[in-house]
């Protein structure tokens, strides 16, 4: 018997790291500018349109692409139960197995989430938490969790449940569920 086994190449690697570093790099652009800094919305504004071009970049879809989607969503409350590619919730997406709008997101309660790349073949994603928009004082919810999985089964077959948990020592068991926003990124 044969056995494949996939490895991620050195350069999926070194762009992954990039896009993470992008989109770390924002948050970090906001927390540390301060309303007293003159050039602070300016600079956090380029470091929001710099890892916007990263992902943009990644998830070209070229030839050769190891990027198969991503998706940038922000987990509200006012996010419907039902599937949706309001820009309000999914705001920057790449799909790479069908051009257009064919990534849709819903929430299933508070931090739980449910995001389908339309008739595309991945079985493993990445996210991030993200602070997108963040004021230059964070909202003390830059300690999340996220979790995710590929649905094999029933009605979000073939979606990714994500999962944003808050760090909460009270409880039970040292995490809370809560929205917030996240990158998924589909390799």
């Amino acid at each position: 018997m044969h056995r494949i086994t996939r490895r991620l190449s050195p350069s999926l690697i070194i762009a992954l790291m990039a896009l993470f570093l992008a989109l770390a790099g924002t948050a970090a652009a906001s927390s540390v500018l301060g309303s007293s800094d003159a050039g602070g919305k300016s600079k956090s504004k380029a470091a929001a349109g710099e890892a916007q071009r990263s992902l943009a970049a990644v998830g070209s879809c070229e030839p050769g692409s190891h990027i198969l989607g991503f998706a940038r969503v922000k987990g509200k409350v006012s996010m419907p139960s039902g599937y949706t590619n309001n820009s309000a919730f999914v705001d920057v997406a790449n799909n790479c197995a069908v051009p257009g709008p064919s990534v849709v997101v819903r929430r299933a309660s508070a931090g739980v989430y449910f995001v389908r790349f339309a008739k595309n073949p991945a079985a493993l994603a990445l996210v991030t938490s993200n602070q997108d928009g963040a004021t230059t004082a964070f909202s003390g919810d830059e300690d999340n969790i996220v979790t995710v999985g590929k649905i094999t089964s029933g009605a979000d077959l073939d979606s990714f449940r994500v999962d944003v948990e808050d760090v909460d020592s009270g409880a039970p068991d040292g995490h809370k569920h809560q929205d917030g926003q996240f990158t998924i990124l589909l390799p």
